[in-house]
């Protein structure tokens, strides 16, 4: 299986003149995606002090629904608020993209389900700070507690 995304690069006018809006890189053959974090909501736990869980994603479909997800999100026109702020809160997931060549790349990820907020920004925060669609977010928070619950089972 070669699964392959690109980069993008996108130009946005403004009043002051043109801003590059870089689209998140996700460049060549990805062979697995793993996905790190504490999030009790996603990962039903029945501990005091959550652990950090992982999830590794292998089929062709999983990699292609995360890879959309980057492909599709967007640059916020203004501050990213609604019913709660997420701009302040360290991010609850870390996604790490494992290529076939042997290189990886971490992209930073805030997950909210239960608020359909989303929003992802390269590792050590650099770049802009993008967000998910809430239909993006729907479909990574089931698919993440569905591998989940699969890998409790074996």
């Amino acid at each position: 299986m070669i699964l392959a995304a690109c980069s993008e690069e996108k130009v946005i006018k403004d009043g002051a003149g043109d801003m590059k809006e870089e689209v998140i890189n996700v460049s060549g053959s990805i062979d697995k995606i793993s996905v790190t974090g504490y999030d009790s909501a996603i990962f039903t736990v029945d501990e005091e002090q959550p652990q950090e869980r992982k999830v590794v994603f292998e089929k062709e479909e999983e990699i292609e629904m995360f890879l959309k997800a980057i492909k599709d999100s967007s640059v916020p026109s203004g501050e990213i608020t609604s019913e709660g702020e997420i701009t302040s809160e360290g991010e609850n997931f870390r996604i790490e993209l494992s290529y076939q060549d042997g290189n990886s790349d971490t992209i930073l990820l805030w997950l909210y389900p239960e608020r359909n907020l989303g929003r992802i920004q390269k590792e050590n925060y650099t770049g802009l700070v993008r967000v998910l669609s809430e239909k993006d977010v729907e479909s990574i928070a089931k698919l993440l507690e569905e591998q989940y619950r699969e890998n409790l089972t074996e």
